[in-house]
């Protein structure tokens, strides 16, 4: 995270201690101890929090709380919460940190408040999660993931990287839509940090920020250009994977030598045999000259091979070799990709 972000995120921490601060002096601890219960939500209806009033009026202790009804209005029209749909709010990201911190570390709540709000939150979305309308749908799906996030993180960040790997790479919108939302989970999920990279590599992604989301994917990826998370393997763009040059076996660069061999014997039979239809006289006359020097060249090899001289120059072995006219220079060719001329009769190399 960069210098201006993190100052960022510290001047919101700033602003949302103040708003909390001021709601409380307005209206007294009570209604401070439902806004509390209200932040584990992701949004708000007024539904939502007047079953959340009615069913949290005591702490862990059993002791009541008395928060008025009215409290329930109060909130919603305070300036902790923001209006973002027909009867839908949502409290401010930094707001909704603080106050659920506030719960956590209050003895009289702590984590088992947290566990009994996510029951409840997971009972009460039920229904919904099995709407016809997708709207409806997605935002149960929302508050499901919400409520695992802080009572079952493993199993909310198993379904999240489910829900992110059937995901059409293609759907930017819905890109933009999913990471944003796990985004806003992110001090839950504090412990799958690859998922959290993931998502801000892919909502770059979708906004056409490429060198960005290579540079964020590149962090998680494994040796295999994959990213896991809770045992689920998410989606990488084409273009983030390694190009991996496969590797040919022996036998296989054997095979394919021994086509290459086939096929230029095949060529250079076809042109002798048509050359040989088309100019008999003169392929006759070549290939006596050819066979009387392929003896001379015969005989040569023997006396040079009586004669005891070896020619040491080629570092790797010696494919071929061939005899001038005049029998007097032999070239050879060797695999270390050098042609070499030699004086047959000293078995010294021509060097110039």
């Amino acid at each position: 995270m960069t210098r201006t972000a993190v100052s960022s995120n510290e001047a919101k921490y700033r602003i949302a201690k103040r708003r909390i601060e001021s709601f409380s002096k307005r209206f007294g601890e009570a209604h401070f101890y439902l806004a509390c219960h209200a932040a584990f939500p992701l949004a708000l209806t007024p539904d939502l929090l007047y079953r959340l009033w009615a069913n949290f009026q005591q702490d862990i202790n059993s002791d009541m709380l008395n928060i008025p009804w009215i409290s329930v209005a109060d909130l919603l029209l305070s300036n902790l919460c923001n209006e973002v749909g027909y009867e839908l709010y949502e409290v401010d990201w930094a707001i909704r940190n603080e106050l659920l911190k506030e719960l956590k570390n209050n003895p009289c709540f702590g984590q088992q408040r947290i566990l009994e709000l996510s029951d409840f939150l997971l009972a009460y979305m039920q229904e919904q999660l099995n709407s016809s309308n997708t709207d409806t749908r997605d935002f149960a799906q929302a508050q499901k993931w919400t409520a695992l996030a802080y009572a079952q993180p493993h199993e909310a960040a198993r379904e999240i990287a489910s829900n992110l790997a059937s995901l059409n790479i293609e759907d930017g919108s819905e890109w933009i839509r999913l990471t944003s939302l796990v985004q806003t989970l992110a001090e839950p999920l504090v412990g799958y940090e690859p998922l959290l990279v993931y998502v801000s590599g892919m909502k770059s992604f979708a906004r056409g920020n490429v060198t960005e989301a290579k540079n964020l994917l590149s962090q998680v990826m494994d040796s295999k250009d994959e990213i896991k998370v809770a045992g689920v393997k998410l989606l990488i763009p084409d273009q983030f994977k390694a190009k991996l040059i496969p590797k040919v076996s022996f036998k296989t660069k054997r095979h394919r030598w021994l086509i290459g061999v086939s096929l230029a014997v095949a060529v250079v039979g076809t042109g002798i045999f048509i050359w040989q239809k088309l100019n008999p006289t003169e392929f006759q006359q070549i290939s006596s000259s050819f066979f009387n020097q392929q003896q001379k060249i015969t005989k040569e090899n023997i006396v040079l091979w009586i004669q005891g001289i070896i020619l040491k120059g080629h570092s790797d072995r010696v494919n071929s070799a061939v005899f001038s006219p005049d029998g007097k220079t032999l070239a050879s060719a060797s695999d270390d990709k050098t042609i070499k001329l030699w004086d047959v009769a000293t078995g010294k190399e021509i060097t110039s």
